[in-house]
């Protein structure tokens, strides 16, 4: 479960990433393109003298400045620096609007998740050692209880076959008083370990996994 999220969160990240990337290569291009514009525009006019002071335009120049084939051409060339602008413009608002802030983000993510990562690794950890001890005191205490059945079925076969003295007896009794309580302590870690695995698997499951979805 915690796997496919994981997996999920970072193909998300990843996608992203892709985003950005195209993001910054769109304002490469609009800025480069503008920068493209303004050249042509700058060679135009310095070409022709276009902003030049009344001394420094030749009479021809005055004749052609007056021709609409000219004036078209000079308008043509101020939308175009207009056009250069635009393109500027949306390429700064580009990235102040839209790639830096997914920058950022992205950054938060990563950190969300190497963060949920590691408390995931450390609770799926503390799981898996409160399996582990639950399955050690069940074990413990069959064989405590085992031992107590052994002691149990050797009395009864001295026993049936008159060979059971008193001194027997007490032996017996120590050894059966100690396996019981034995036994009785390892039932007490068996309950334990059943509290501690079952906060273990609600931190788990109650606590992390939703976490992992918002």
């Amino acid at each position: 479960m915690t796997e496919v999220m994981y997996d999920y969160t970072l193909e998300s990240i990843n996608k992203c990433k892709d985003f950005v990337k195209f993001l910054q290569k769109r304002q490469q291009i609009e800025i480069e393109y503008s920068k493209a514009l303004v050249r042509l525009c700058q060679g135009v006019q310095q070409k022709y003298g276009v902003g030049e002071t009344e001394e420094n335009i030749s009479e021809i120049q005055k004749v052609l400045g007056n021709n609409s084939l000219w004036r078209g051409f000079q308008s043509f060339v101020k939308i175009t620096e207009q056009i250069a602008q635009s393109h500027k413009k949306f390429s700064i608002s580009l990235k102040m609007s839209v790639s830096d802030p997914f920058v950022e983000k992205i950054a938060t993510m990563e950190n969300q998740r190497q963060s949920q990562l590691t408390d995931s690794n450390e609770h799926t950890k503390n799981l898996q050692e409160a399996y582990t001890e639950l399955k050690k005191a069940k074990q413990a205490y069959q064989e405590n209880n085992n031992a107590i059945n052994d002691l149990m079925n050797l009395k009864a076969k001295a026993v049936s076959t008159n060979n059971f003295r008193e001194k027997d007896e007490e032996k017996w009794k120590v050894k059966y008083d100690q396996a019981v309580e034995k036994a009785n302590y390892s039932s007490e870690c068996v309950k334990y370990c059943e509290e501690v695995c079952k906060n273990a698997q609600e931190h788990y499951y109650h606590t992390l996994l939703p976490a992992l979805r918002e």
